[in-house]
């Protein structure tokens, strides 16, 4: 007659199984603290390479009659050249587009702006030129800040960084002061101001 009767773990065996468990968990607990850590010092490290004033864009006007026409370069918010665009279109004020979003780190807010389209007064922003996507696609996933910005625009934020607000700002000429035949820089600030000005 068969006995299939189970017989109970030995002692030793429900420690070492009890062992094995408690390494496993613990070798996974100080591979997440890790990757938190080093995810905790790559933000700071993007946050730090943040200046308080840098480009945004360098604009050569090539052209102001009858069109407008030149070439923009976006810089990415560690300052360096991302994207560059050459325009043409009808009208006399050039209209640079960006979109502005404002963010904290812990107790410290910040800003980054994204450039979004290029249009005049006589060519509306739907029709005027796109730059947002080729922008972003540009960035690098290698550079603390510039990988920081494209998490920032989708909305998943790392932890510790809260979004405030996003708006759109319009970059152009004061009204009955024209472009010239010369080159402009959009200067960009952390305090969430962008200016136009001529370069020297």
């Amino acid at each position: 007659m068969n006995n299939n009767t189970s017989r109970p773990l030995p002692i030793t065996a429900i420690i070492l199984l009890f062992l094995i468990l408690c390494g496993g968990g613990y070798l996974v607990l100080k591979g997440w603290q890790s990757f938190l850590q080093t995810r905790k010092l790559n933000l700071e490290k993007a946050i730090a390479s943040l200046t308080n004033e840098f480009p945004l864009a360098q604009i050569a006007i090539q052209q102001t009659q009858p069109e407008i026409a030149g070439q923009v370069v976006f810089f990415g918010p560690n300052g360096t050249p991302i994207k560059g665009e050459a325009f043409e279109m009808t009208g006399e004020d050039l209209y640079i587009e960006f979109l502005v979003i404002s963010w904290q780190y812990l107790t410290n807010r910040f800003v980054f702006a994204y450039p979004q389209r290029i249009y005049s007064e006589k060519v509306a922003p739907e029709d005027g030129i796109d730059i947002l996507s080729s922008y972003t696609n540009n960035l690098s996933l290698t550079n603390e800040a510039e990988k920081l910005a494209i998490l920032l625009l989708n909305q998943t934020p790392p932890s510790g960084v809260s979004l405030n607000q996003k708006t759109t700002v319009a970059v152009h000429q004061y009204p009955g002061r024209s472009w010239q035949n010369t080159s402009y820089e959009v200067i960009y600030r952390q305090n969430g101001t962008l200016e136009l000005r001529e370069k020297p």
